[in-house]
């Protein structure tokens, strides 16, 4: 990959802990997690860059909002 990688990104659902420090290790760069959709066209949640912890998408960006609902029917 000519050694020019400075990060990658996820984008879908946390990756297990294993996966995320292996490409980190072998690609020798930040991993960073996020989660968008195509209805908000982009991020919405993405870890931050001195975030070690595995298992999940990070914060809400700063330039975004997020409005969680319940959904009975779906037990959500």
């Amino acid at each position: 990959m000519g050694g020019r990688i400075r990060f990658i990104v996820s984008g879908s659902a946390p990756l297990s802990k294993e996966i995320a420090d292996f490409f980190e290790t072998a690609l020798d760069c930040n991993f960073y997690e996020r989660y968008g959709s195509a209805e908000s066209t982009t991020v919405i949640c993405m870890t931050k860059p001195k975030d070690r912890q595995r298992g999940h998408v990070g914060g809400v960006i700063p330039c975004a909002e997020l409005k969680l609902v319940d959904i009975p029917e779906m037990n959500f």
